[in-house]
């Protein structure tokens, strides 16, 4: 797999990000982190320089695209730049990078994941669901990086199956931190923890909507 940070040391969010991924799987052959921003011409020459079919990208995120780090957010990948990513497995974790670029993008690509909504990063590794949390990020990272789509119908049940496993997996860590009081995670951590289950989209080539955890009400696109 590869690596994109985008925003790496100089956003907190992004570096957060980037960090609990990186400790989450040791199947990155290569990485390229850029403080502020990378082209789609970088992009394209550095998959190209070694091949590998999937890529994971860390940065902020739109509705419309994925964005830099700069004061600006400029977008740095549209759905203009779909047919840079033909044959490829895509994760873009990144603010609601699961709605319109999800569909646009998967007319080339073999499979999108991204979240419909704003996300969160992941709390500091003292916090106590840190290892739990990891444990989040490396299901789907894993899904990346074993999913081998042979066709639209193949591609979306196992998708289903991925997210029902990573639904479950969300609901088990934030249970075992209920007591009688309610929760003792935070926030922050919740938010986290949620985020697995509530705003992850996956998108596979030849599936017309965006697949969901079962049981969470879709959210409206706009296309």
């Amino acid at each position: 797999m590869l690596l994109f940070g985008v925003g790496t040391d100089s956003d907190a969010t992004v570096s957060e990000s980037v960090l609990a991924i990186q400790h989450s799987t040791n199947e990155f052959s290569r990485q390229k982190h850029e403080k502020v921003r990378v082209s789609v011409e970088e992009i394209r020459e550095f998959i190209a320089d070694g091949g590998e079919r999937r890529v994971v990208f860390v940065s902020h995120g739109s509705r419309d695209a994925l964005l830099d780090a700069s004061a600006r957010r400029i977008p740095y990948i549209t759905a203009a730049d779909a047919k840079e990513f033909d044959n490829l497995y895509l994760l873009a974790y990144a603010c609601s990078s699961g709605a319109y670029p999800g569909g646009r993008i998967t007319r080339f690509a073999l499979l999108y994941i991204g979240f419909d909504s704003v996300i969160s990063a992941p709390p500091s590794a003292p916090s106590v669901c840190y290892a739990d949390l990891l444990g989040l990020y490396r299901m789907m990272l894993s899904y990346l990086f074993n999913v081998l789509i042979v066709s639209p119908q193949d591609g979306e049940s196992g998708a289903t199956d991925f997210l029902r496993s990573l639904r479950e997996q969300s609901i088990y860590i934030e249970m075992k931190f209920d007591t009688s009081g309610g929760s003792t995670l935070d926030a922050e951590e919740l938010i986290c923890i949620r985020q697995f289950r509530e705003d992850i989209s996956v998108w596979v080539r030849g599936v017309d909507h965006p697949i969901k955890c079962e049981g969470e009400r879709p959210r409206a696109l706009l296309w």
